[in-house]
């Protein structure tokens, strides 16, 4: 596992150092190796399906469905050749487009984690009415660990005085996250005053930067950022806060953060853009901020200090979000576009 973990980190560092057209050909060319394993796999084990989240210039798996006459479900989480000629680059733009207009269209089954997504693929050639969209879940039971027990103890661990209010952000940290925003609100006067505290569980390429700005904020003893959260501890981490915040969303995910925070009762703070309107409603489950999927730090500041002095209106929405996503969760329900 660790072996294998490590390997795989190492040729990952490996292939973003190759130049794009390089990079792009060896995926192609992976294909041949992958359809041979597929197909032996599925002579093994005789599947009633395949089931592949979708990866950019990877079409081994509905070539191997077909060989083998059975059904090919297609999960998407992102426009792959959209985002990645967007922010990555990307040398075979229109190869790399083809194959996932060609998946997405022949695919039995094709799924989008939004109607925001599904959208997008049409747009980009895929048939209307091919997608169905199916959110992103929580296993059942989860959030059930997310007790005022559980969360005082995790607080008492990070050091916070008792009367804090604490909003909170757990995840993997990216500079699109919108995480700075957060310390800027954190360093008002009136967040000061209401003796709000912030606290960012989780790691990632922006936490350098974050550090420098919450030295340079004067933050450090009301800005905890305390690293990566055991998995067994999320619950936890999530019944410590008092205020959960989204603070940026990419436009067509259906994120996972916001899933847990529903799930835990939490009180939510989040974009108010399409897609995650598709999972909260403004006002009843959550506060949703102007400025579609990147609110500015004014907006985010206000809603979490309006969640701050009214504890009724915590609690009333946290428990509405539960109820929400254990709704959602129990009626399974997918939608086709």
């Amino acid at each position: 596992g660790g072996e294998a973990h490590g390997l795989a980190g190492l040729a990952a560092r490996a292939a973003a150092r190759l130049p794009l057209p390089v990079k792009e050909t060896l995926e192609l060319g992976y294909n041949a190796v992958a359809f041979r394993r597929l197909v032996g796999a599925i002579r093994r084990h005789h599947p009633d399906f395949l089931y592949e989240r979708y990866a950019a210039n990877t079409y081994a798996g509905l070539a191997a469905a077909r060989r083998c006459g059975i059904p090919f479900v297609l999960e998407v989480n992102s426009p792959l050749a959209r985002e990645k000629a967007e922010h990555d680059g990307l040398f075979f733009r229109q190869v790399t487009a083809g194959i996932e207009r060609r998946l997405c269209s022949r695919a039995d089954v094709t799924l989008a984690v939004t109607g925001v997504l599904a959208r997008l693929l049409e747009e980009d050639g895929v048939p209307p009415g091919k997608v169905v969209v199916m959110p992103n879940g929580v296993r059942q039971g989860f959030g059930d660990a997310a007790t005022p027990g559980n969360g005082a103890a995790f607080r008492r661990g990070l050091g916070l005085p008792p009367d804090a209010l604490v909003a909170g952000f757990i995840g993997w940290f990216r500079a699109w996250h919108g995480l700075e925003r957060l310390l800027e609100a954190a360093a008002s006067e009136a967040w000061c005053q209401a003796k709000i505290h912030l606290v960012l569980a989780g790691d990632g390429p922006a936490m350098p930067a974050l550090r420098e700005r919450r030295e340079a904020l004067g933050l450090n003893d009301r800005v905890v950022l305390c690293g990566p959260v055991p998995r067994n501890d999320i619950e936890a981490a999530l019944a410590a806060f008092d205020v959960a915040v989204q603070p940026a969303v990419t436009p067509y995910a259906c994120p996972m953060k916001i899933l847990e925070y529903m799930a835990a009762g939490r009180p939510i703070v989040a974009p108010g853009s399409d897609n995650v309107r598709e999972l909260l409603t403004d006002g009843a489950t959550a506060l949703l901020c102007p400025g579609d999927a990147n609110p500015g730090v004014e907006d985010l500041q206000a809603a979490v200090l309006e969640l701050a002095r009214d504890p009724g209106l915590r609690q009333r929405m946290g428990a509405a979000a539960r109820r929400q996503v254990y709704l959602d969760l129990n009626n399974n329900g997918a939608v086709v576009t």
